[in-house]
């Protein structure tokens, strides 16, 4: 990957530029086969060298290695806060720590999110099945075709989230289970009060 960055200028590399392929490649193939610490210096290598994006929610930027559909299943990203705004599209998180997090805006589909700050976090048709997202802040979160069968949502702050589509969860598991509900849209599109 070293040589990628130095030799190949990685880093300023078009979207389309063969060597943003190869690393991806590389990437994958190593998480496949590294264990849950592995998995951990992966990411940070990744965030640290500035090729998972950027760390600015608000920003823009794309990040140069993907790791959406990675398997980072067993790792631990405690406090891994840089990690705002990565894709995590269909990314294997099961077994993952991802406690006391701040993960606004990023693309994330599956583990322990409990007291996790997902504000505006894109979990379109993510798979949160059995996920712990008990005290969450959801706000404006797209959880719209998310399976959430068996999601422990106590207390967890949805107000503005789109649960359109969503699966596993009724309008009256999420009345009882939720801290706020106001301007949600409910798994049926209709939107709360």
């Amino acid at each position: 990957m070293g040589t990628l960055l130095i030799d190949e200028d990685l880093l300023s590399s078009d979207e389309d530029d063969e060597a943003r392929y190869l690393a991806r490649a590389l990437t994958l193939a190593l998480l496949r086969r590294a264990d849950g610490a592995q998995k951990r210096s992966v990411v940070e290598f990744l965030a640290e060298s500035g090729l998972a994006g950027s760390s600015d929610p608000g920003s823009d930027i794309e990040p140069v290695v993907s790791v959406a559909n990675a398997d980072l299943s067993g790792a631990d990203l405690v406090l891994l806060d840089y990690l705002q705004g990565v894709d995590l599209t269909e990314t294997n998180l099961s077994n993952t720590a991802l406690l006391r997090i701040n993960l606004s805006e990023a693309v994330l589909p599956r583990g322990n999110l409990n007291e996790a700050d997902l504000t505006g976090t894109n979990l379109q048709q993510a798979d949160l099945n059995e996920a712990i997202l008990s005290s969450a802040n959801l706000q404006q979160a797209d959880l719209s075709g998310a399976d959430l069968n068996g999601a422990n949502l106590e207390g967890a702050d949805l107000s503005g989230a789109n649960l359109e589509g969503a699966e596993g969860v009724t309008v009256e598991e999420l009345e009882e289970q939720a801290r706020s509900l106001e301007g949600t849209t409910t798994p049926d599109g209709t939107e709360h009060d």
